[in-house]
């Protein structure tokens, strides 16, 4: 009901997460990406089950869009440390960037196609939204390799 509400819950949600992904890119300075990569699955997991959640209770999908800017931020250290260190290791960091950021566009699009696809025969939005835990699933498995592997050689 009021603009300048929902501004602040956002502004507040940024700032609290700027804060968390400060402490959480520390987290994984220490040595423990494997742990971060599972935290920030489980924030995310959680938002997006109350995006899904949401529809048809406004109060839910305020508190749920507010979380939003967290799971950004804790997203943050914990995957662009790998692409950083992948980039520079690679041939042309400049070109592995450009590929890197295509794939995630890519990924976007064709989710966004495939939802508005199922939502055209009938599948309820709740379920469309719930079409990110996958896409989770899979960058928390490939997150978990990198940071596993990261642990395993520091560790030689």
């Amino acid at each position: 009901q009021s603009l300048s509400a929902f501004g602040g819950a956002m502004a507040l949600a940024a700032l609290v997460g700027a804060v968390v992904g400060l402490l959480l890119g520390r987290h994984v300075d220490a040595g423990h990406g494997p742990r971060a990569v599972m935290i920030v699955a489980g924030v995310a997991t959680l938002v997006v089950g109350l995006r899904a959640a949401s529809l048809g209770a406004p109060w839910l999908a305020v508190i749920a869009n507010a979380m939003g800017p967290i799971v950004y931020s804790l997203r943050g250290p914990v995957s662009g440390i790998p692409v950083y260190n992948l980039s520079q290791a690679s041939a042309c960091p400049i070109r592995f960037t450009i590929a890197t950021e295509a794939g995630w566009d890519l990924g976007c699009g064709t989710a966004c196609l495939v939802g508005a696809a199922l939502y055209t025969v009938g599948v309820p939005l709740s379920l469309n939204i719930l079409l990110a835990l996958p896409a989770l699933g899979g960058a928390t498995w490939l997150l978990r390799r990198y940071y596993g592997a990261e642990e395993q050689s520091q560790t030689r």
